[in-house]
């Protein structure tokens, strides 16, 4: 099985896999590839531990926080709001997941298509934003 460049090495554990994943929800043509858990830059936040798995060392991963305000992303450097920005025009993908009965939730962005923008703005050879 080949698995684009873009995507992480997910694990082939059949147990996690999910019908309904946040990926194929996002973006089906990556969702044949991916099997088992995504994987998570960082700790998963308190409550959905089971849903991702740690990325390897060295590798990239397939999701990652939104950064808190005033801070960057660990991946890319890009700010909180130039991610949600860059969302409102469509060039990047986010994940809003809340458990149920909660009343607040955590904001995944999707890696691959952040740095889809960031390479296709360097094969363009853009200076400034991408508008």
């Amino acid at each position: 099985m080949v698995t684009p460049k873009h995507i992480a090495p997910q694990p082939t554990d059949p147990a996690h896999q999910s019908e309904g994943s946040i990926t194929a929800t996002l973006n089906p043509a990556l969702a044949a590839p991916l099997t088992g858990l995504p994987t998570l830059h960082g700790p998963p936040p308190v409550g959905m531990e089971r849903r991702f798995a740690p990325v390897p060392a060295g590798q990239v991963p397939e999701w990652c926080k939104l950064p808190s305000p005033r801070e960057r992303c660990p991946i890319t450097g890009a700010s909180r709001s130039w991610i949600l920005d860059q969302e409102a025009l469509g060039q990047v993908q986010i994940a809003r997941v809340r458990q149920p009965g909660r009343m607040r939730g955590a904001c995944f962005v999707y890696v691959p298509s952040l740095l889809a923008l960031l390479r296709g703005a360097l094969e363009k050879g853009e200076k400034g934003g991408t508008k």
